[in-house]
Parts: structure tokens; sequence; C-alpha cells
């Protein structure tokens, strides 16, 4: 369970309030504005589809201290009650809010470059072992590859402690990986196969008599029996459930940028805000330092 408190802030414009995320001894310090709480808040609730536990204070202009420091509480007791809701705190926002992943780096697999090149090597061993092997050992085989790859490059992605010319030479790696296992999938699928039934009973039986399949018959498919056929079905859904998860994990990096775009323009209008409220306050001003010259006139 994370700790989380909001003990101060730093007037200014913006004004921005300290938050300090403390999780199984590591702890940071973030700075956050008031208009990210507000933003969290409504994040939260389309994740959840549901109202978040306590609602940020209400937008109001011209603060003092103690409007500010009221303010504070408030925020405070909502960053809290989202924090002991398991299902608050599971959100997308919030990690993202609190930047979890910083807490988390250190405890992340092959970031660093032993375990990096211990999983590169496991990857090649099972894609040396997948060009000999039948069907389905290499089917086997490619699947855990796939799997081991797709770690590598989800933690690519998230890591906060590599350079950028290091994350573009595993990106590299990554994707040279990831060709040669579809490479060895595309050959396996237009290998033709021959059943143990047939090749036992030599050419006596044509292979369109044992099955008597026409409909829909491909290069691939027509050497094969009912089992055969079966086991293929099953691999090619397993196929297309990696090919979907691959998708799943790009839209998901997709929104991601979506909502830190969508964070800036709110920290834009925020500061626009903020400069109209000071533009206001100084023409208001002017207008009685105006007034109170005119009277010297």
């Amino acid at each position: 369970m994370a700790t989380i408190s909001v003990p101060s802030f730093e007037k200014g414009s913006p004004t921005v309030y300290n938050v300090i995320v403390s999780v199984q001894g590591q702890t940071h310090q973030l700075q956050k504005r008031y208009s990210e709480f507000v933003l969290l808040a409504q994040e939260v609730e389309q994740e959840t589809g549901s109202p978040v536990p306590v609602e940020a204070p209400a937008k109001a202009w011209f603060l003092n201290d103690a409007d500010l420091e009221d303010r504070r509480r408030g925020l405070e007791a909502m960053i809290r009650a989202l924090a002991r809701s398991e299902e608050c705190f599971a959100t997308l926002a919030v990690q993202s809010f609190l930047e979890m992943s910083k807490l988390r780096r250190n405890q992340s697999s092959a970031t660093g470059a032993a375990d990096w090149t211990a999983t590169i090597e496991k990857i090649n061993e099972s894609i040396a072992q997948a060009k000999v092997a039948d069907a389905m050992h290499q089917h086997k085989l490619c699947l855990n590859a796939q799997t081991m790859l797709a770690g590598l490059q989800k933690l690519n992605e998230q890591s906060s402690t590599l350079g950028a010319r290091e994350k573009v030479r595993r990106q590299q790696k990554i994707d040279e990986l990831h060709q040669k296992i579809t490479a060895i999938r595309s050959d396996g699928s237009n290998q033709p196969r021959t059943s143990p039934a047939t090749s036992g009973r030599g050419s006596s039986q044509p292979a369109d008599k044992r099955t008597g399949r026409v409909l829909g018959e491909t290069q691939v498919t027509k050497s094969l029996d009912n089992q055969e056929l079966l086991m293929h079905q099953k691999r090619t859904i397993q196929d297309q459930d990696a090919e979907v998860q691959l998708l799943r994990d790009a839209i998901s990096r997709q929104r991601q940028l979506g909502l830190a775009i969508n964070d800036e323009i709110v920290k834009q209008n925020s500061m626009l805000d903020d400069l109209d409220a000071d533009v206001h306050r100084v023409n208001t001003k002017l207008n009685q330092a105006q007034r109170k010259t005119s009277k010297f006139l």
C-alpha cells in the first residue's frame, strides 16, 4: 500500500502542491497543479465508471493563503482516498499521476545489461531449436520466444534509466528477433505435412478419399487429416491471439500518448487562465490608479 501526502504548497503562477509518495521504503516527491488533480479525478471516473471516493475541491479565483491551505487539505484527502481504493489505485490515471514506474524501476527485470543479454540468449536458443523442430514443438518454441520478446519490448518502453541510443539499439534487436520468429512461423505454415496414417498405407488411399474435404481447402490443409487440421486451427488461433496482444499494447501506448497530450493542453489552458486572471487584476489596479489620479487633475 502506498503512503501519500500533500504536506505543502508553493504559491506562484500557477500554485503547485508538493506530493510525497512512499512505497516499500522508496520515496519520491512530485509537484502538481490543481488542474492536474481535477483531470486525475475525471480520468479515474472514466476508467472505473464510477465517481471518485472523494472529489477535488471546487475551483475558485483569487485565493489567499488560508484558501490555498484549505484546498491543499482537500487535495490530500482526495489522493489518499484514491490510494486506499484498490480499483482506483490500479488505474492507469493514478499510476501515471503518481509516477509509480519510478519506484518500480529498481525491481524491473531485463533492464540491466546482464538480464537483457541472458534473455536475448534464451530467445535465440528457442529460435534455433524451432528451426529444426516438428510442427508442434516449433509452435511452442516460437510462442515462448514471442512471450519473452514481448516482455523485453514492454520493459524497454517503460525504462527510465536507459539512454536514448541504448533504447534504440535494443528496439532494433527486438525487431530483428521478431522478424526471425515471424519467418519461422510462415515457413512452418507453408510447409506441407504428411500424416502418419497416410505414409503407413502408401498411396493406395488418396488424401481426398481419406477425409472427403473439398470446400475451403488450401495448399496447407489439403494434406492434413482431421486431427492435424484441428492442431493447425488451434495454432492459427494462438498466433492470432499473440498478434491481437501486440495490437493491444500498441493501442495502450497510443492512449498514454493521448493522455499526455491532453495533460499538456490542460496545463496550457491553466496557464492561460492564470494569465487572464493576472491581466484582470492589473487592469483593476490601473483603473483604480486612474481614478485616484483624476482627482488631482
